[in-house]
């Protein structure tokens, strides 16, 4: 990994990967001797938010300023406090003048930031800084994690239907059914 290397945001609906592929970058960056550092967006603002009201800022900046890789997962997902884009702002204006990689994962479109962030302006900032450098990855396809039960179909859909209520997991008959259990061929 170079100085000038990665500012990178994974963006996808949830279960796309975006955390696992995060995760295995800054992995691969600790084998190749960096240092990494992985939180997410609502622990990041609201430590250095508490900071702030501390007046430690200084002090907690270098948490999220100084490793080689900093992953941020989770932007958009939680609601967070007022001053959350000017928290964020810090570490990534620090990052990118420094020339230090970051990785975000996301939920949310880059537009939809500053509502999230409380701040169109300072989201705009954020996003341009990330940007210049860096790459936004989609990742679509169905969730990894409901992939037995297909769960993008059972949404579209309306998963009402009394057969889908009471599969638990994406086998339609238990692995040890109840004798009284018509449905389901005897095991």
């Amino acid at each position: 990994m170079s100085r000038t290397d990665g500012l990178w945001s994974f963006g996808g609906k949830p279960g796309r990967g975006k955390t696992h592929l995060a995760v295995a970058i800054a992995y691969r960056a600790i084998q190749n001797g960096f240092d990494a550092y992985f939180t997410t967006a609502a622990t990041l603002i609201d430590d250095l938010s508490a900071a702030f009201r501390a007046g430690e800022l200084a002090q907690a900046l270098p948490t999220y300023t100084h490793p080689a890789v900093l992953v941020v997962d989770e932007v958009g997902y939680l609601t967070y406090g007022t001053d959350a884009a000017n928290m964020l702002f810090h570490v990534v204006n620090e990052r990118h003048r420094r020339k230090r990689a970051m990785i975000f994962t996301t939920n949310k479109a880059l537009k939809a930031w500053g509502g999230v962030l409380h701040d169109e302006d300072l989201a705009q900032a954020i996003i341009d800084r990330v940007l210049e450098r860096g790459r936004l990855f989609r990742l679509d396809g169905p969730s990894l994690r409901t992939l037995h039960v297909n769960l993008d179909d059972a949404l579209n859909q309306g998963s009402d239907r009394p057969e889908e209520v009471i599969r638990i997991s994406g086998n339609r008959c238990p692995e040890f059914p109840e004798p009284t259990h018509a449905d389901c061929p005897p095991s």
